[in-house]
């Protein structure tokens, strides 16, 4: 991962007693800290663990971290545990002698923990594990810096069609919605620049949250598709839909960021776009990522993560998914209008009523899509589906396609 930082700075954390720490030098404004000790201030014995844990970061990117040790006389040995946001980034464990080259119990030395800098970093964790009597912490060491914020330039084919900067770093951008052209279907962004193929390379879909690592161009992806024949779903039955407005021919996408989605153009080739519908009544319903399995729910009027049941109107071809909030019914709606700025999915107030949304099955193909970011330079040939039978992984499901038809199985 590259880092970009524009000053590195330090925070010295020395321990004070068993519960707590006392902080020095430069860390972020809304930092904060705890220290824990089952033994003695810092001293780990064979029985021992102490954590050090810091929150609030505001996605440093941490460059170095340092912990000040010593040995008994002639022994001391432990492991100890680096996390960030959560997740392991790095494990040191042997004896102090193995560290250093001899023990020491006079003075502390600084052991590393760190072998790469570590970016985006909302919570740390430092946590040594006594093995054998004893390890002594005098004080941790932790260089860091500030991000910058990411630019994203997006090409439409051999131009440039716009770059986007973030507001602050970490915060992302929303994704360009492109039009349509004659002959070719916009599907999306992506890092991989492709003339003509026909596997559709990763996607990053039109109004959702990007977050850049680096400095990175996004390509517009186009598709054409062969001709098929899409189902709405007309009797209640759980299954793999994707959730379509029939008058727009957009269809609900991504997950929720923000408190919001994004919606992107009706592509039922697309795997990424169809989400699993658990009916446990006519008129309750939970709903998750299909490809992902990601619970899509709510709290208050805002979309979250979160397996919450959804109400259901349904209607023939119609099907519409909404919520309650302080007694108000809010619908699930894929094109709300924010601000004069832009379009995404989202919490609507307004009455559950006739519209033109429905749940979509997997519909029935005659052949493969081609992939192009580049549609106005070639008509790119179609390629046609082989003659035979073949499975293709779709999450926790198998895409079974039989001469061009497709049938979505459980694995």
């Amino acid at each position: 991962m590259k880092l970009l930082l524009i000053l590195l700075s330090v925070m010295t954390l020395t321990i004070q007693d068993k519960r707590s720490v006392t902080a020095d030098g430069t860390w972020p404004y809304d930092f904060e800290v705890s220290y824990y000790n089952t033994g003695n201030k810092g001293s780990v014995t064979a029985k021992d663990t102490a954590t050090l844990t810091l929150s609030h970061l505001d996605g440093i990117a941490i460059e170095k971290v340092e912990v000040y040790v010593r040995s008994n006389k002639d022994a001391g040995s432990g492991m100890f545990t680096v996390t960030a946001n959560e997740e392991v980034v790095a494990t040191k464990s042997g004896t102090y002698k193995e560290w250093f080259g001899a023990y020491n119990n006079t003075d502390f030395q600084a052991l590393s923990l760190l072998e790469k800098p570590i970016g985006s970093v909302d919570a740390l964790g430092i946590q040594l594990v006594g093995s054998v009597n004893s390890i002594h912490i005098e004080k941790y060491v932790i260089t860091w810096g500030a991000q910058t914020p990411k630019t994203v330039t997006f090409m439409q084919s051999y131009r440039v069609y716009t770059t986007l900067t973030e507001e602050s770093a970490n915060k992302g951008v929303r994704l360009p919605q492109l039009p349509d052209t004659a002959h070719w279907h916009f599907v999306g962004w992506t890092l991989t620049q492709v003339w003509e193929v026909t596997e559709q390379p990763e996607v990053y879909l039109a109004n959702a949250i990007f977050h850049p690592e680096e400095d990175c161009t996004l390509w517009a992806l186009y598709g054409s598709f062969p001709e098929t024949a899409p189902t709405c779903m007309t009797e209640i039955e759980s299954g793999a839909y994707m959730y379509v407005n029939r008058d727009l021919n957009i269809v609900l996408a991504d997950v929720p960021d923000g408190g919001t989605m994004a919606y992107a153009p009706l592509d039922a080739s697309n795997d990424q776009l169809y989400y699993y519908v658990d009916f446990v009544s006519p008129d309750t319903a939970y709903i998750a990522h299909a490809f992902s399995l990601t619970p899509i729910g709510y709290v208050g009027n805002e979309l979250t993560v979160a397996a919450s049941p959804w109400l259901v109107y349904h209607e023939g071809e119609e099907t519409l998914f909404y919520m309650i909030y302080e007694n108000k019914p809010y619908i699930l709606w894929l094109n709300i209008w924010h601000s004069h700025e832009y379009f995404y999915a989202g919490l609507l107030q307004t009455e559950p009523g006739p519209s033109p949304m429905a749940l979509m099955t997997a519909p029935m193909s005659c052949g493969q899509p081609t992939y192009t970011c580049h549609p106005d330079t070639e008509d790119v040939e179609q390629v046609s589906a082989p003659s035979r039978t073949y499975s293709v992984p779709f999450g926790p499901f198998e895409l079974i396609i039989n001469n061009g038809k497709k049938e979505l199985r459980i694995r």
